[in-house]
């Protein structure tokens, strides 16, 4: 028996998440993840991976131009360019490099510069996602470019690849794989069931949004483990504006001219601010890919910076909003992945 729209999103009580922003406090990033100045670039990384940046932005202007240079590099066309790389160093592992851009009508005159860049908002929701059982790429980190002496600012932000996985437009547009569209179909259903539960919405959820790993393609099956028992951690203050980077690079400056200090820990925090939180669980070190049991299926949810939760009507939103992108790709390429895809979300 075929699930029904009711059968895949059903309503919830309540959502365990009571801010938009997930878990992790605005102006806050997950503990293990640190900010450090590297020559003009302010780079937010988890300790495990910031050589890693390190060596990205050696001899290169930014971590995007870097990758767009290497020798082993494999472009990946969506809205921007993005490119699937080696870590430097780290063969057995592949990142995704994004530079930000605008999206929208003002795209052409605003193109990749921001007063606020979302990248520290895609580390804090990504890590909230995968906290409570919601499969999203890991965050490496993310680096800050100034511009207008840091009145404005141009971003990349680096992510654990998801090997040999497709997105769900690519798997429903082949013709004559029923079998195929039916198993992609229950698995993001799967997935909408657990954004459903945490009420998260995300206002982009399209077909080229959602990836489906299967069997030995799943690059990590820790991406829908729930919170576990791991101890209480603390949360450091991400100080992502404007004058707190500037705050960070004179910090930089003053360990460079011999003050005390460790240069690779986070500056202090200003006075007041809180640097602990609800019970959080850092992100561990990069690791060579681990294969799923065979036969298993996983959605990730992609380009997660709009998502926000606590949103009581989420579970239908993201199904409208998912039928929607489906019926566009219908009218473009007809075929009989997508109109089942709408049929079974009840559209």
């Amino acid at each position: 028996m075929t699930s029904s729209l009711h059968d895949a999103v059903s309503p919830f009580a309540g959502s365990p998440i009571a801010s938009p922003g997930g878990l992790i406090p605005d102006g806050m990033y997950p503990s293990g993840y640190t900010m450090k100045l590297v020559r003009d670039a302010t780079v937010v990384a988890h300790g495990s991976t910031m050589e890693y940046f390190e060596l990205m932005l050696l001899g290169h202007a930014s971590v995007y131009e870097w990758a767009a240079a290497h020798p082993e590099r494999r472009a990946l066309m969506g809205r921007q360019t993005a490119y699937s790389v080696p870590l430097p160093g780290n063969e057995e592992v592949s990142v995704v490099v994004r530079h930000s851009h605008h999206g929208g009508l003002l795209a052409s005159v605003t193109s990749d510069v921001f007063r606020d860049p979302r990248a520290a908002d895609e580390l804090r929701i990504s890590w909230t996602l995968r906290h409570v059982g919601i499969p999203t790429p890991r965050v490496l980190g993310f680096v800050l470019y100034p511009v207008m002496y840091g009145q404005l600012w141009r971003a990349d932000v680096v992510t654990r690849e998801i090997t040999n996985a497709k997105d769900l437009a690519t798997i429903l547009s082949v013709e004559d794989a029923p079998a195929e569209h039916e198993r992609a179909i229950d698995t993001t259903i799967v997935l909408l069931r657990k954004l459903a539960r945490t009420w998260a919405y995300h206002p982009d959820l399209n077909v080229k949004n959602i990836l489906i790993a299967t069997d030995d393609d799943a690059a990590e099956t820790d991406a829908d483990d729930g919170p576990g028992d791991a101890p209480p951690a603390d949360v450091i203050p991400q100080r992502s504006t404007p004058a707190a980077l500037e705050a960070v690079r004179e910090d930089a400056g003053e360990r460079a001219d011999g003050a005390p200090g460790d240069a690779d820990a986070p500056p202090p925090p200003p006075d007041g601010e809180v640097t602990e939180s609800t019970a959080v669980t850092p992100e561990p070190s990069v690791a060579p890919a681990v294969a799923m049991p065979s036969g298993r299926q996983l959605a990730y949810v992609l380009d997660v910076d709009t998502l926000r939760f606590a949103e009581k009507k989420a579970e239908w939103m993201n199904v409208a909003r998912l039928v929607r992108s489906a019926r566009k790709w219908q009218e473009k390429t007809p075929g009989p992945g997508f109109a089942r895809l709408i049929e079974r979300l009840g559209g």
